[in-house]
């Protein structure tokens, strides 16, 4: 009688994330050790920001509040300069688990660098890439001299958006695989979060290269007969899409 097979223990199947976890955490120390000095890293768009956010403080302490800002170029919605009050439960849960509560900053150069590996990290398993594999790009992903550069200068809230294109592909890509139920669910989740960064440049990109991979299905679908089957994934991504558009709703 053939041995009957098993699949490995749950901890074996988690350890190459705990590794993952570890080693971006260890990264992040080595590459921000001069915190431990008591050391910030100057970021001069954030200085700015704090002075864009004046306008809309002053009015806030009279119990007054506004939605647009002549402080920041030539006006800006005061939701993608200062929005203290999100209604986006998600992301409220992520901020306070990414950031400590409110211990720390979403401007803090070291979280924002660890939660770009791991969030990349995620992304690639995802797409169905090893997990060690993945390790290997997503520290790649995060050290590419772009991002380093953009946390130096301060764009903190580009860099999370950055962070969270990744995810959005790796669940559109669990989709377009048949995966509707999770796939869904986490395309809608980290399309919110990556809404609540509010970088619309990003999100621009990001539907750029959604809108590549739905294409490219359509083609695949149609040569194999089952357009059937790419019309429910692609209504099921414009749900996720809707779902995570309404969470960010009062930032738009």
């Amino acid at each position: 009688m053939s041995a009957l097979s098993s699949s490995p223990p749950l901890g074996i199947k988690l350890l190459p994330h705990g590794v993952a976890l570890v080693l971006a955490f260890l990264l992040t120390l080595f590459f921000f050790s001069p915190i431990f000095q008591g050391k910030m890293l100057p970021q001069g768009d954030v200085e700015q920001a704090l002075g864009m956010q004046t306008e809309v403080q002053q009015y806030m302490q009279k119990g007054e509040t506004i939605k647009w800002t002549n402080q920041a170029y030539i006006g800006m919605p005061t939701a993608l300069v200062y929005n203290p009050q999100r209604s986006n439960w998600i992301a409220n849960i992520a901020n306070h688990i990414m950031f400590l509560g409110d211990s720390h900053d979403a401007t803090d150069p070291h979280f924002v660098f660890f939660w770009l590996v791991v969030f990349a990290y995620i992304g690639l398993v995802l797409f169905g890439v090893s997990p060690w594999i993945a390790l290997i790009g997503a520290l790649s992903f995060a050290l590419m001299s772009d991002n380093l550069i953009l946390i130096k200068a301060g764009h903190c809230n580009k860099v999370q958006a950055i962070g969270f294109v990744l995810p959005v592909l790796g669940s559109a890509w669990q989709l377009l695989r048949g995966n509707l139920l999770w796939g869904g669910v986490a395309f809608a989740a980290f399309l919110s979060l990556q809404l609540s960064a509010s970088h619309v440049q990003m999100v621009y990109y990001t539907f750029f290269l959604l809108g590549g991979m739905a294409i490219s299905a359509f083609f695949y679908h149609r040569y194999k007969g089952s357009i059937g089957t790419w019309s429910r994934t692609i209504g099921i991504m414009a749900i996720s899409v809707v779902l995570g558009v309404l969470t960010n709703l009062t930032a738009l």
